[in-house]
């Protein structure tokens, strides 16, 4: 039978409710909120929401407990990252180090989620989201409040960008009092933008000119960074929300936002999206749960993104072993008592049961023994493991140590290309502008005091697409005590 997927969205203005049953819409709703219920994706009114969602979903007749749920991409951050080609076992470190430099405000404020994308050559490539703590707090104390449990999160622009077939392809949608653009390139959502409307911009022709300005804006600075991935006026925008509602709107809305408009799919094959065009952010939550994850586009940003803390605990393994131990334990209670009223009525029976007794007692301590000489093997075996992981957590710190030296006296001017790290030796590759920036570097690295010995093993002049010369070095780092 097909799953039931129920999702929730909330922003500002409205929560919105989508029931599918695999690839059919089979119930959908939508609660408005009075002003200052919810601002700037901060649930400020919990117990009063909470109430009328509870409300809300008993009359619609909801019975699932079980959610996905959708919040507004306001306040919240993504990004893909590069980094050098990192061992697995230094690879989370080096993101939340990079999140941490990139993020303009305190990483404490944020729940941040990440997960590794295509690479690309000689990087490592990451996508990562920031949720806003605040926000998610509140939302997910409301629900809860609610009688609900999420088992998924996400953001709308990437929900959004979930149901473009594209792999390049631009997004917009318009809410109430928030409109996102959203540009998928090479299936990586980015740049996002959600943008609040502000107070005075109350009619369409207001609304569409902010749209349009912020339109251009986002596209021109995609183009600055991609020069090799243009996105011109024959781009095709995908719309939902509320400007796919305005039908008085589609015969002008190529004209005001200079590209070819189309409405959303909810990629249902569904003949009915245009009256979806408000619930798009739900499909494409809904897309999170493996019933529907195949429907999906080919957008990199896949994940579910509710916090660890608020994920179901695992049972305890004691608890697995409890009910079925106390089973086997009442089966051998159960013979053994029967088994003692039969030798109270028989000594000579009690006699035989002895001797047998006397019996499987040598043969136990003979497997006693046995059990004890591998023990001992096994004892000597730990050792040699527990040595061997000592080892791998010094060179661990010492690779630590040795790359976060190697980052803090880079200067701004010299890029990297690669770093390998091997027998207590760190060679670092890269390009700089000229070889005084090269001697620099090395000269930084050495009066460090990390390193037992720095060479330069190479320093070759190259020429870029530009014409610009630059030199192409390789920097051989001795630690202090090879590992």
């Amino acid at each position: 039978m097909s799953s039931t997927v129920t999702t929730i969205y909330i922003d500002d203005a409205n929560i919105r409710l989508l029931v599918m049953k695999g690839k059919r819409i089979i119930k959908r709703a939508s609660l408005p909120l009075e002003p200052g219920f919810v601002e700037g994706g901060v649930v400020i009114k919990e117990d009063t929401v909470a109430a009328k969602l509870k409300e809300f979903i008993l009359e619609k007749g909801i019975k699932a407990k079980k959610i996905i749920v959708g919040v507004s991409g306001l306040h919240n951050l993504t990004r893909p990252i590069q980094l050098p080609k990192l061992p697995q076992s230094i690879l989370a470190e080096a993101v939340m180090r990079e999140t941490k430099r990139i993020l303009p405000v305190s990483v404490q404020q944020f729940y941040i989620m990440w997960q590794t994308i295509p690479p690309s050559a000689g990087k490592t490539n990451a996508f990562v989201s920031a949720l806003r703590c605040r926000g998610t707090d509140s939302v997910i104390s409301t629900l809860k409040k609610a009688g609900l449990m999420p088992t998924a999160l996400d953001l709308k622009p990437l929900a959004l960008a979930r149901l473009v077939k594209e792999k390049t392809a631009i997004i917009i949608d318009v809410q109430p009092t928030e409109f996102d653009i959203i540009i998928v390139s090479d299936s990586i959502p980015q740049p996002i933008r959600t943008l609040p409307f502000p107070s005075e911009a109350g009619s369409w022709p207001q609304k569409l000119q902010l749209i349009k300005t912020e339109l251009d804006r986002t596209i021109e600075y995609h183009n600055t960074n991609n020069p090799d991935k243009i996105l011109d006026s024959n781009m095709r925008l995908h719309i939902s929300g509320e400007l796919a509602n305005q039908k008085e709107l589609e015969a002008v809305l190529p004209v005001e936002l200079g590209h070819p408009v189309a409405m959303l799919s909810s990629r249902l094959k569904s003949d009915r999206d245009k009256d979806y065009g408000s619930y798009m952010a739900n499909v494409g939550l809904a897309m999170l749960d493996s019933s529907l994850a195949k429907r999906a586009g080919p957008s990199v940003a896949n994940t579910n993104l509710l916090p660890q803390v608020y994920r179901p605990k695992p049972i305890p393994i004691i608890k697995i072993v409890a009910i079925p131990a106390a089973a086997t334990a009442c089966a051998l209670l159960i013979p053994m008592f029967v088994y003692a009223q039969s030798i109270s009525a028989n000594v000579t029976s009690l006699q035989i049961q002895l001797d047998t007794a006397n019996l499987l007692i040598k043969q136990e301590q003979t497997k006693n023994n046995e059990i004890k000489q591998d023990l001992t093997k096994t004892e000597a075996l730990y050792k040699t493991f527990n040595s061997a992981l000592t080892n791998l957590k010094n060179q661990r710190s010492e690779i630590n140590g040795n790359l976060d030296v190697s980052l803090e006296k880079l200067p701004e001017n010299i890029s990297i290309k690669s770093m390998s790290h091997a027998k207590g030796v760190l060679t670092i590759q890269g390009v700089a502008p000229g070889e005084a920036e090269v001697l620099s570097y090395a000269s930084a690295l050495e009066n460090s005091g990390r390193f037992a010995e720095v060479t330069i093993g190479s320093m070759k002049i190259i020429e870029t697409q530009e014409k610009i010369q630059e030199i192409l070095f390789t920097i051989i780092l001795e630690a202090k005590g090879k590992t």
